[in-house]
This record gives structure tokens, sequence and C-alpha cells, in this order.
């Protein structure tokens, strides 16, 4: 008889605030079962939305039991000293990038429900989101049991 393995899949989400207000944000975010939002901004802020401010945003998503998690300082799109966020991922600054791919892969691993990656860009083609994902679907041990939804 052969055991048949029930190897789990891990489920990431890519958004984008844009110009979104918020119900519609958190009505992404609540039809997708988000679990845990990681917020991908070098800076949690935002002049012209302030719903998007770190303070009121964790604030509204668990007020709507989604969790909240900012990873700006190791995965945002604006690194000092470097003009793309490519070149600061191939200089990988004392292991800043690795450790947070790391980080996202246990956090990924260990979540009880879908996790979403978050910049401000609402297109993941013109956001560091892009590189990314793309690192993690073709440069981790994980990455074929990692669906990514774009939300």
């Amino acid at each position: 008889m052969t055991e048949i393995s029930n190897i789990r899949s891990y489920r990431l989400q890519s958004i984008g605030t844009s110009n979104l207000a918020l119900p519609a944000f958190l009505a992404k975010l609540k039809a997708a079962q988000t679990h845990l939002l990681i917020d991908l901004r070098s800076r949690p802020q935002s002049r012209w939305f302030p719903h998007f401010n770190q303070r009121s945003l964790r604030s509204a998503l668990e007020s709507n039991e989604i969790s909240y998690l900012w990873m700006g300082d190791l995965l945002g799109g604006f690194q000092e000293g470097f003009k793309k966020f490519e070149e600061y991922m191939a200089a990988d600054p004392q292991g800043r990038f690795t450790s947070g791919i790391a980080k996202l892969l246990k956090i990924l691993k260990d979540a009880a429900g879908p996790v979403a990656i978050m910049c401000s860009e609402r297109d993941v083609n013109k956001c560091h989101r892009k590189a990314i994902l793309e690192y993690v679907l073709q440069k981790t041990p994980t990455a074929k049991r990692i669906e990514v939804t774009y939300l």
C-alpha cells in the first residue's frame, strides 16, 4: 500500500494600495481570505491617502481580523544607497535581502491562511513586489509549493 503525503501549499498574495478607498481595499483582502498583510513599503505612510498610514492601516486590518507586519526595512522598494531594488537584491548588504526572504518564507510556512505582500504601486509589473515574487518562485526550495494570487 502506497502512502500519499499531504504536501501543503503556501498561498502568497500581492496587492497594491494605489488610490483605493479603504473599504474597497479591505473587501479585496477579505474576499481573498487574507490572514496576514505584510507591508513592504520602505516608508509606511501615504501623504494622499491617510488610511494607508501604518497606524491607521494596522487598526483597520486588525478590526477586520487581518494581522499586519511591516517588513519595509528588509524588503522595501527604496533601500538607501541603491537606485533600483534589483541592485539591492544583488548586493544583499549584510544579508538583509536574503534575511527578508527567509523571514517571508517562514511566515508563509507558519501562517494559518493566505499571506499578502503589499506596496503602494497598483501594477505589480511596475513594483518591486514583482522582483520579490520572481525570486521566491524561482530561487527558493519551496517555490513549487507557493501559489501566488494577484489581488
